[in-house]
């Protein structure tokens, strides 16, 4: 910091972290392989802190698999905070090979008591609406309207050894603003003060999420985490892209803590196709592992593997 300035008042600072990583890929039951049998990449995740109240966080990604999904050094926001209140700013730009698609945009509201790592209790809206007039082909793309609300509370059991957290959501989705609005009748009444922020369609799917997550910490050195998750099939929220649906996950995390030691795992079960809606109902072992050394400081060494995902 500066001549003259105590640490907690200095004027700039730069956080976070660079990673190089590779990974091996293979698959069985297929003729072509969908991604390479090796890839390597590099991410770098750096924040400009500026006077304790202003976070410019810039992010890198570069990869040898070259997928036109990924995100290049494209990302540029910033996060002033002024004790509880917090304000989100920036540009992100997805280049993106798929069919023309609609202007989005995209409104969120939070509002909460407590602190993350103690009791609280969260409510969050999310509203994201296409601008049916901004594709000059319509037929190409379906403009897509959704709303998704979401209560996330967590509360300590015994300080330090248990902590139980969640949340529950319920969405409401368009999948055509162009389709046909439903008929309330008696209801219009009703349907008057929601239509300002959602208009029911013919196209229009209701469903929910939720998670249930127990962490015990009964000592330093060994964790236990007992996670339940379950993702509705018509459940979407335009803030979580590529978001899984018609699951339920139940696993087991215990985790190790030595000096310079972490290893932890992930064991447990999933079943798709919860709600029948397909054929074929599957089973499958989740099981993921990784071990991270630090040698020294400022270094670290990680071993990670998974079976899925």
């Amino acid at each position: 910091c500066l001549s003259g300035l105590p640490a907690t008042a200095q004027l700039v600072g730069v956080s976070g972290g660079v990673q190089v990583y590779s990974e091996g890929y293979s698959q069985t039951g297929l003729v072509d392989n969908r991604r390479p049998g090796g890839v390597a990449g590099l991410t770098a995740q750096l924040t400009l802190n500026i006077g304790g109240q202003l976070s410019i966080p810039f992010s890198a990604f570069l990869s040898t698999e070259q997928a036109g999904f990924q995100q290049p050094f494209n990302h540029l926001g910033i996060s002033p905070t002024w004790r509880w209140a917090q304000l989100h700013a920036g540009y992100y730009k997805n280049q993106l090979d798929i069919l023309p698609s609609f202007r989005r945009t995209l409104t969120a509201v939070q509002l909460g008591v407590g602190k993350e790592e103690g009791w609280h209790l969260w409510l969050t809206g999310l509203r994201a609406a296409d601008d049916t007039t901004s594709v000059q082909r319509p037929g190409t793309a379906t403009p897509l309207e959704n709303v998704a609300l979401s209560m996330q509370f967590g509360a300590t059991i015994v300080p330090r050894v248990a902590k139980l957290s969640g949340e529950v959501a319920l969405a409401a989705t368009n999948g055509d603003r162009t389709a046909d609005s439903l008929a309330f009748g008696d209801l219009d009444q009703l349907a008057s003060l929601v239509e300002p922020f959602f208009t029911p369609t013919l196209s229009t799917r209701v469903d929910g999420a939720a998670t249930l997550d127990l962490d015990l910490t009964p000592g330093r050195v060994f964790a236990l985490g007992v996670q339940t998750r379950y993702v509705g099939p018509g459940y979407t929220s335009a803030g979580a892209i590529q978001l899984e649906r018609d699951l339920l996950d139940v696993t087991v995390a215990p985790r190790v803590t030595l000096r310079r030691v972490r290893g932890a795992t992930r064991v447990g079960v999933r079943q798709n196709n919860v709600a029948g809606t397909r054929i074929s109902t599957k089973n499958r072992l989740l099981l993921s592992a990784s071990v991270n050394a630090q040698p020294f400081d400022g270094a670290t060494l990680g071993l990670d593997y998974t079976n899925f995902g």
